[in-house]
């Protein structure tokens, strides 16, 4: 501060940020007991100050150390004069009491004055300074031109310098509608002397508008009558003023509207008021790349309908370019410091665009006829949210105060925008959670599929921010006839013909939803609408979602939602992941379906082989079959047919069991089945052979599939099994099936060969012509060889089995041909005993050929003995057996994939079960348990959440000894970073024990992965589920989809048992 040249004083003014570096937080963070983590995030979420606050701030504290130091330079002056008056008073009193100093004293007279005149003049020379100085514009009026002007004044009319002001008029410098009043005020001094105080507007040459505050009081000047005039710039005043207010207002607006389209509403209203711009609207950033209006005042339907479809992949828009921060050349010169694009004349800023440019430009204002337009971006810190589109058909409405004016309210109107969508994707996240656990909880419960997805569709229907008017539909697809069929609808509006099957073919969007496999989004408006339905209905929008099992599309959700939606990506994922879940339901029911089928066809099998080993003759065993079938495999009608005429196809019934029994017997039938081509099974449906002769009355709509009983590789009988449903016989039973049409063979092929033994033993006494004959021609290998172990003769099936001519064997020893010395032991120790031995699917890699592989085979041998009770021979007999035995195996392997599936929900079931139990301890260890027996984890924990201590307490532990435990009774929330998210977001916590540094928690159990699950009640932590692992380092989707049912189901039990 300076009084003249002299420093008298200082003001002290400073500012800054907080700090940001980690290690600084730190340092705060133990020096004052805060947490690190608030602290990091209360610093990221400061916002500096704008420079343009700062710099109003600098020239007000300027301004007032320039009239602080002319205070103290008047002050002085002042003092100075008082003091020369105070030494004339005493000269004048000197006078009068002593008159013989008259002269001496007049001396002393003349040089006061003399000091008091230097004094005066050294003052007025300090105010002509302190005048130059001041901020404010200090004029001299004579016949309404500048007569005098101060230095501030060339800057407030906008000129170069005060000599361009001098002796001109300054009715020039004042706005038009301000002129009136300045005349008038100008008049009054001049007539009436008073000092009058005006608010007026001023407009510099370049036509930029300035507020002034004028006082105007006549004088004299030079010796003549004259105006001043001191006029403030209260430019920056007013617009800091203005600025305060409209930042109040949408502080206020921010905390009172729960939506950020009322915001935005509200915002756009007060713009237009602020500004006096007619159309104003703000255009949000979409995840789509699309940039439609959240809220509008003033533009037209038409131009709001074209300009919502633009996409960010155009690049001939100014809105798109100012949003994305890439602004072509011909933007430079009208792109403010800030990234905004104005213009007061549109329209000779188009002209001024060359030709080869023009392209880059779409002229949709231009076409409306807008002169002043502004393309404001809003901002949140460095991220442009959306922008400001401000137009008006006249000129001027929009000068760089205005948009200045603007750009200051951005960081304010950015930062609540982007609240609104942190809430808006919070409450979608919870929304979307909730639906997916509601899913996961009534895929649990014993109801039958349309029941759950019928729920299932409400659910997704009462998301109300998504749903329009509750009004969407469920169907699955039928492969056969290309259809969506509908299962579930809801909403009135669609009940009729207008939303039954959906064909797949043309274009239709759910076409090409099922067709590419993905979630298709399609507008929808009165005039164009989806089978006369959406003609009655406000604008709105379509979801069609395919419901994928593997690449294979099974079904269709339909959803109306509203309008403003445009198909964003992460409803779609949402979508996507609401479908999978209704495709694993669908897949865990077929499980379902497909076990219940599976245990009972296993039980059929069980009992018909039992039937086979117990029957005495073939008719017995046939009976058996079909009423083992009907009482335990759950057909409705079974029956065996025996060939007769294998030109016509008539057919014996031999046995039947079920419906309308006995109606087969005695009749012969004429199929339809081409036994020259059957192969191993065929399936039919009634309606698929109209020609069928069967009229056995068994029902109008069924189906039934016929499995060939070939005994001796010849077709001589056929099993028909009847269902009364179309979905019965799928890939896995009638793999069931086929084995149990080999066995049924198999035990007929016996029965047949223990007849025909026992015929050929009778016939064997009286002939060896008939020996001859059965060792022939049947179909069991047969060798007879001496005490040596040489062959004496092989049957024709043996010899084909090793790819040999019979005549081959004769003389060669059994295991030079194929060496086997566990075999040999066996044969020596028939010899030695005398007594016979055998075995079922023995596996014999050397019996055959090499190159054929393993052969499972039953076998006997058995001594020959003469009169005597020498033995002088021994038969081998061998049946192949090893494409039952595969058979068998590949159907284990399905049994234990199976397995797997029916454990997991098992452990969820019997979890649920649990809630009967009283005795808490019981549950809790009952939980422990089944969360390791379903993860395989190391260790698992439960532990109750105490909000108001901010820790966890552990309730129980599996995997850590009792003595152990205390080190982690009790653990705060900030000891552990995943402890601190799970209690601020609520979400599971997962990721490497070593990168959460869960040394101390893991009790040296060298944990690898780890998996924190929150216990949610009432939309409230309660406790987490916590499980550790040593030899995994990740967790897939589908498995967490298992924990989130787990974790759910251990809330419910822990709040029925009142420990939370």
């Amino acid at each position: 501060i300076f009084a003249g040249n002299e420093p008298v004083g200082a003001i002290a003014f400073g500012y800054n940020d907080p700090p940001k570096e980690p290690h600084i937080i730190q340092e705060i963070a133990n020096k004052f007991s805060a947490n690190a983590f608030e602290l990091r995030e209360i610093a990221g979420q400061y916002e500096s100050r704008t420079h343009f606050m700062i710099d109003i701030a600098k020239n007000r504290l300027q301004t007032s150390a320039k009239l602080i130091g002319a205070i103290v330079e008047t002050k002085r002056a002042q003092n100075a004069l008082k003091k020369g008056n105070s030494i004339l008073e005493a000269r004048v009193k000197e006078r009068t009491c002593e008159l013989t100093k008259i002269n001496e004293q007049l001396k002393r007279e003349i040089d006061g004055r003399k000091i008091f005149e230097d004094a005066l003049q050294e003052s007025e020379e300090r105010y002509r300074s302190l005048v130059q100085l001041s901020p404010d514009t200090i004029f001299v009026l004579k016949d309404d031109k500048i007569a005098f002007i101060n230095n501030a004044g060339h800057r407030l009319f906008g000129v170069n310098t005060i000599l361009d002001l001098i002796n001109k008029p300054i009715i020039g410098y004042i706005h038009p509608d301000s002129r009136a009043a300045f005349e008038e005020q100008v008049k009054n001094a001049k007539v009436q002397g008073v000092i009058s105080l005006k608010e007026l507007r001023a407009r510099k040459p370049n036509g930029h508008i300035r507020d002034i505050e004028l006082q105007t009081t006549a004088i004299a000047y030079h010796g003549s009558s004259a105006v001043l005039g001191i006029a403030r710039d209260n430019t920056d005043k007013k617009q800091n003023e203005k600025f305060m207010r409209a930042r109040t207002t949408i502080l206020e607006l921010a905390s009172k509207q729960t939506t950020r389209k009322k915001f935005l509403e509200e915002v756009v209203g007060n713009l237009r008021d602020w500004t006096g711009c007619y159309n104003i609207g703000i255009r949000l950033l979409k995840d789509e790349g699309i940039m439609p209006y959240e809220a509008s005042i003033g533009f037209g339907a038409e131009f709001m309908k074209t300009e919502n479809k633009i996409s960010l992949q155009e690049s001939n828009c100014v809105c798109l370019r100012v949003a994305s921060g890439k602004c072509r050349l011909n933007d430079l010169q009208f792109i403010s410091s800030n990234g905004s694009f104005y213009t007061d004349s549109y329209v000779k800023f188009s002209k001024s665009i060359s030709k080869e440019d023009r392209c880059n430009y779409r002229h949709g204002c231009e076409a409306e006829n807008y002169e002043s337009v502004a393309i404001i971006p809003i901002k949140y810190r460095d991220k442009i949210l959306g922008v400001i589109h401000m137009a008006d058909r006249k000129k001027d409405v929009l000068p760089p105060t205005v948009v200045a004016f603007i750009e200051n309210l951005i960081p304010l109107i950015g930062e609540t925008v982007h609240k609104f969508n942190v809430e808006q994707k919070l409450k979608k996240d919870h929304d979307f959670k909730t639906v997916l656990n509601n899913l996961l909880h009534y895929s649990l419960e014993n109801e039958s599929f349309d029941n759950v997805m019928k729920r299932f569709l409400e659910e997704l229907l009462s998301i109300s921010w998504l749903s329009y008017n509750s009004m969407g539909g469920f169907y699955l697809f039928e492969e056969k006839t290309s259809l969506l069929k509908l299962k579930i609808i809801k909403g009135h509006e669609l009940s009729g013909e207008s939303h039954k099957d959906l064909p797949i073919e043309g274009n239709h969007p759910w076409t090409r939803a099922i067709r590419e496999k993905t979630v298709i989004y399609t507008e929808c408006t009165k005039e164009v609408g989806i089978r006369g339905v959406c003609k009655h209905l406000d604008p709105h929008g379509h979801y069609y979602i395919p419901i994928l099992s593997g690449d294979k599309a099974v079904g269709l959700i339909h959803l109306f939602i509203k309008r403003e939606h445009f198909g964003r990506k992460r409803e779609k994922n949402f979508l996507e992941a609401f479908a999978n879940t209704i495709s694993g339901i669908l897949k865990r029911k077929e499980a379902e379906n497909d076990l219940k089928n599976v245990n009972r066809a296993l039980k059929m099998v069980n009992a018909t082989n039992r039937a086979i080993i117990h029957s005495k003759n073939i008719e017995e065993l046939l009976d058996s079959i079909c009423r083992i079938a009907v009482e335990i495999g759950g057909y409705v009608t079974v029956r065996v047919d025996k060939l007769q005429d294998k030109k016509h196809g008539w057919q014996d019934p031999v046995a039947e069991f079920g419906t309308n029994e006995n109606f087969y017997k005695f009749r012969k039938i004429q199929s339809f089945i081409d036994y020259e081509k059957i192969d191993k099974v065929m399936i039919r449906s009634n309606n698929d052979h109209p020609k069928i002769k069967d009229k056995s009355g068994i029902c109008s709509n069924f189906s039934y599939v016929v499995l060939p009983l070939k005994l001796k590789e010849k077709f001589e009988y056929s099993l028909t099994l009847y269902s009364l449903s179309h979905e019965t016989f799928d890939a896995e039973e009638i793999s069931l099936l086929e084995s149990l049409a080999e066995d049924i063979s198999f035990g007929i092929t016996s029965l047949q060969i223990k007849e025909e033994h026992k015929k050929s033993e009778e016939e064997l006494m009286s002939s060896n012509e008939l020996l001859e004959r059965a060792f022939s021609t049947t179909d069991f290998l047969l060798a007879y060889m001496d005490v040596d172990f040489n062959y004496i003769r092989v049957n024709i099936a043996y010899a084909k089995k090793h790819g040999k001519d019979p005549s081959f064997f004769a003389g060669k020893n059994h295991f030079e041909i194929s060496p086997d010395e566990k075999m040999k032991s066996v044969f020596s120790e028939v010899l030695r005993t005398g007594n016979p031995r055998s075995a079922y699917a023995d596996a014999l890699t050397n019996l055959s050929r090499p190159e054929s592989g393993t052969l499972f085979l039953d076998w006997s041998l058995q001594p020959v003995k003469n009169s005597d009770g020498n033995i002088v021979g021994l038969l081998l007999s061998l049946v192949d057996v090893t494409e039952r035995i595969k058979a068998e195996e590949k159907l284990i392997e399905s049994y234990k994939h199976l397995g797997v599936i029916n454990r997991q929900i098992s452990i969820l079931l019997n979890l649920n079960r649990q809630n009967n139990k009283e005795n808490k301890n019981e549950i809790i260890h009952y939980i422990l348990s089944s969360a390791i027996s379903l993860s395989q984890a190391r260790i698992s924990s439960i532990y109750k959440y105490d909000e108001a201590g901010n820790a966890f307490n552990l309730l129980a532990s599996e995997g850590i000894s009792k003595d152990k435990e205390a080190s982690i009774k009790r653990i705060s929330v900030d000891h552990y970073l995943f402890f601190w998210k799970l209690a601020k977001s609520h979400t599971r916590v997962q990721g490497s024990a070593k990168e959460y540094e869960l040394k101390d928690l893991a009790i040296n159990l060298d944990l690898q992965y780890f998996l924190a699950l929150p216990l949610i009640y009432g939309e409230k932590l309660k406790g987490a589920l916590f499980l550790g692992f040593s030899k995994r380092s990740e967790i897939t989707t589908q498995e967490l989809e298992f924990y989130d049912a787990l974790a759910s189901q251990t809330t419910q039990n822990l709040n029925n048992i009142g420990i939370i």
